[in-house]
């Protein structure tokens, strides 16, 4: 097929299995291949690959990984991550677009990276709490981020997390970022204040999850440019 340069891998049920790792090197096998969107399906949740797993991947423009956000516990599986950390070690020169379960998101190792053509982040899932890197220690390697959207959910237990905590030494300069959409924004996030220029549009929203009864309440609100940033999010 040497004019496949897309794929996309979805599942309309329950599935608990997952992608083999045979099948997942067989999806990047095809070196013409820009685009990949694995919807739904567990990337690689019972086994770990092989060190030398994935080692052809093709320089992929796109990987979106959207997770089925009613999948019961556990919410992450360890090789989901190590399979997760192998391709996007090996994507940051290339991916302009990349989307991630905030759970699987090896925010370490990309904070190690540059991304020099991403410009479309997306990460959707629960709040991460346990990782002592802040989002915006990856921002801040993509210089040509100019869409950042962060769906994060707060489930019982968990508080606001900031994306640029006060506390956070940032030594890179921040990227243009022109649409900025977040959930659940901290009042005290330095983000809203910092960014060079102030985004085309910037929404906040309320996301209340349930496992099996979701309902989301959007409120978005264009800003016009400001000097010195946007105001801090009003957060009740």
């Amino acid at each position: 097929m040497p004019r496949l340069n897309s794929i996309n891998v979805s599942l309309g049920c329950a599935e608990i299995h997952g992608i083999r790792s045979d099948v997942a090197e067989a999806l990047f096998s095809a070196p013409q291949v820009r685009d990949v969107h694995i919807s739904l399906y567990l990337f690689c949740p019972r086994q770990s690959f092989s060190p030398d797993s994935l080692h052809d991947i093709p320089p992929l423009r796109s990987f979106q990984y959207t997770k089925n956000p009613r999948h019961l516990p556990p919410r992450a599986y360890p090789s989901e991550l190590e399979a997760i950390t192998i391709v996007v070690n090996k994507l940051p020169a290339s991916l302009e677009v990349l989307k991630l379960p905030s759970e699987t998101t090896p925010l370490h190792d990309m904070s190690r990276l540059d991304w020099p053509r991403l410009h479309h982040l997306t990460l959707h899932g629960d709040t991460p709490t346990q990782s002592p890197i802040p989002i915006i220690a990856i921002i801040c390697r993509m210089p040509r981020l100019c869409i950042l959207t962060l769906e994060l959910v707060i489930l019982p237990g968990m508080s606001r997390q900031c994306i640029w905590p006060p506390d956070w030494t940032v030594g890179d300069p921040l990227p243009q970022i022109e649409d900025l959409r977040v959930t659940h924004p901290h009042p005290n996030d330095l983000l809203y204040t910092r960014l060079p220029t102030s985004p085309v549009e910037v929404a906040s929203s309320l996301c209340i999850r349930a496992a099996s009864n979701p309902v989301r309440v959007v409120n978005a609100t264009p800003h016009p440019p400001q000097a010195g940033g946007i105001p801090p999010p009003q957060v009740d």
